[in-house]
């Protein structure tokens, strides 16, 4: 079990909250299984990632789906 993950889900949106990016990267590989069992997928071009708090400045690496298509900061 992983503290501080939250997955908030609202008609067709799905929000991934997580207190570090190695997380969040675990958090989306979590669900996109169960998002395909589902037959949705995640379009790349309506989202993004965004880093809030002190370190919301640094570099991070985009984070990957499974498919290996990117999902970058914003």
């Amino acid at each position: 079990m992983t503290c501080g993950v939250y997955v908030v889900l609202y008609a067709d949106d799905i929000l991934l909250l997580s207190p570090a990016v190695c997380e969040l990267q675990n958090v989306l590989h979590l669900c996109e299984p169960e998002l395909d069992a589902l037959a949705l997928t995640i379009k790349v071009k309506k989202s993004c990632c965004l880093r809030i708090g002190a370190r919301n400045n640094v570099v991070c690496q985009p984070l990957h789906f499974l498919s290996g298509t990117c999902l970058p900061f914003g």
